[in-house]
């Protein structure tokens, strides 16, 4: 491995950027008949950060707000089914980097650091002569987390909201001043996590954290601000893209345009990247490499993926990692059949995606833990029981709430929260015969949450409505993505047998046979400025 590398940080300016698209029709696709002495010179890694696969018109936005991306996609290869291994953004972006699995380089922030005996991407192109590079916009994309192994040349650029932004420039010059020589550049922007959230007096952190109530017009608002986000973004691009060919590059260099995770817009209760459906999950993938020829592919492939391909294209051997080569490259392997995802802390969920002759399905399985004494709720949680009663108890923080109650839908009952421990009882409906099952699906909700810092309590920045001490806070949902690919309709209760088979493959996925390196701590310090970024408030879910 090499040295330290040099670490510069750049105030006032806005993020980088990273992409892979995704959009695809056939499967089956061209592949390269590259041999070494036809590799490209260089290769360029995007990470748009936060840029999901249904926002651009290549993915059939209309009207596009990605006219650049979508002509790029023209010559390019397109992969239409792909899908991010978390959404929590460290442990999304470690993944891509290694090529392993959430699970397996067990990075987890404020907390986990990547091990020394993991081995990411830019160390290998190292290894094997390349000048490595990267330019982020700060946060957990930083050295405190590890993200800077193997770069030479490690630049932060802290963002201004409404600033210009100067990353890809500062990429373009690196490339400019490095000449002939081969090289790995990674781009990272948190561009659509940011501006688009600090309209008003709404700020990134308290919309993800569950402070406000996603009314139709604020829901409205923030996704106008995300669609001009990905504007903003394309001309970037589009710039980006010039100043290579200006270099000529452009016939030199492979670039790799992708996310490394989705954004959730209100679709299901929450505005950030809490949770694992497809609007956190499914992000662009796109490749833009000379003598690849540009096709577009329906089959199921994941960022976990992205470093054995960067691997075969450069002809540089590959660590063992659970990534394989996308489909369209010259003797990859085909698409998956399933792929899983997560997304830990006291709101963890998995995902498994499943690829079958009658529907593409996700099974979505929720768990909410507490402390040693009940877990905190903001504004509402959703749990399975096959219970006729259940039996808790229940307090409200701060202030009394009315409680509402739901059993599949419809209302059943309110319960009185005080701000003392009280004992409470719901009593479940049987279920009809044309239900034809045991297992309910029962919501509790408040009509609003208060932080213990907002009200000087405690420097907790969460926003608490009620706790809850002796129910089991668990759900499993399934969706076919294929019918529905927003995930609205669960059918978990009318296809028993297939999430049954689902979830037996997602726990074998838990306990994958890779050894489990050795993580490190990143110091108070790196941690105190990943929470105030507001990223991982732990909010529990809608």
């Amino acid at each position: 491995m090499r040295g330290t590398p040099r670490r510069v940080r750049l105030r006032g300016l806005v993020p980088a950027v990273a992409l892979v698209l995704s959009v695809g029709c056939d499967s089956r696709g061209p592949h390269s008949n590259s041999t070494p002495g036809d590799r490209p010179q260089g290769f360029v890694v995007i990470n748009l950060s936060g840029l999901r696969a249904d926002a651009l018109g290549i993915s059939g936005r209309s009207p596009s707000p990605s006219p650049f991306m979508d002509s790029l996609a023209d010559g390019a290869q397109v992969y239409e089914r792909a899908f991010s291994v978390s959404s929590d953004p460290l442990a999304a972006e470690v993944s891509l980097l290694s090529g392993l699995y959430p699970q397996e380089h067990r990075v987890a922030a404020p907390k986990m650091a990547l091990s020394a005996e993991a081995t990411v991407v830019a160390e290998r192109f190292a290894d094997f002569g390349y000048r490595t590079a990267a330019f982020t916009g700060g946060g957990y994309a930083s050295s405190d987390f590890g993200i800077d192994r193997g770069f030479d040349d490690f630049t932060t650029l802290e963002p201004t909201p409404g600033g210009p932004d100067p990353t890809f420039s500062a990429a373009i010059e690196y490339l400019r001043q490095i000449g002939d020589q081969p090289f790995f550049v990674y781009l990272h922007s948190d561009a659509l996590k940011g501006g688009h959230l600090a309209s008003g007096s709404l700020g990134f952190e308290r919309l993800t954290a569950g402070f406000e109530e996603l009314t139709p017009e604020l829901l409205e608002r923030v996704r106008r601000s995300y669609e001009d986000e990905v504007r903003r973004l394309d001309d970037v691009l589009e710039d980006f893209f010039e100043g290579i060919e200006t270099l000529g590059l452009r016939q030199r260099t492979a670039v790799f345009v992708t996310a490394d995770r989705g954004f959730e817009l209100g679709e299901h209760g929450r505005v950030g990247h809490l949770q694992v459906y497809p609007e956190s999950l499914r992000v662009p993938l796109l490749l833009a490499v000379p003598g690849l020829e540009a096709g577009r592919f329906g089959g199921l492939v994941q960022t976990v993926d992205l470093a054995a391909s960067l691997y075969r294209l450069a002809g540089i051997p590959a660590p063992v990692s659970s990534g394989r080569s996308l489909p369209g490259l010259a003797g990859a392997p085909g698409p998956r059949i399933w792929a899983a995802a997560e997304t830990r802390g006291r709101w963890a969920q998995s995902s498994l995606l499943l690829e079958t002759a009658d529907g593409f399905y996700q099974l979505v399985q929720s768990h909410l833990s507490g402390e040693y004494d009940g877990t905190w709720v903001t504004r509402q949680v959703t749990l399975d029981t096959e219970a006729q009663v259940l039996d808790f108890s229940i307090v409200s923080y701060l202030v009394p709430r009315m409680i509402s109650v739901r059993v599949d839908g419809r209302d059943h009952s309110v319960i009185d929260a005080g701000t003392k421990w009280a004992k409470a009882r719901i009593e479940l409906p049987p279920p009809s015969a044309a239900q034809g099952k045991q297992r309910r699906r029962v919501t509790l909700a408040a009509d609003g949450c208060t932080s213990p810092s907002d009200s000087g309590s405690s420097i907790d920045r969460r926003c608490l409505s009620f706790k809850l001490e002796g129910l089991e806070l668990s759900r499993t949902e399934l969706f076919d993505l294929r019918v529905d690919p927003g995930a609205t309709r669960d059918l978990s209760y009318d296809r028993p047998e297939l999430m049954a088979k689902m979830a037996t493959q997602l726990s074998r996925h838990r306990w994958l046979d890779t050894p489990l390196p050795e993580t490190t701590q990143p110091g108070e310090a790196a941690m105190r400025r990943i929470l105030e970024l507001g990223e991982y408030p732990e909010p529990s879910p809608r």
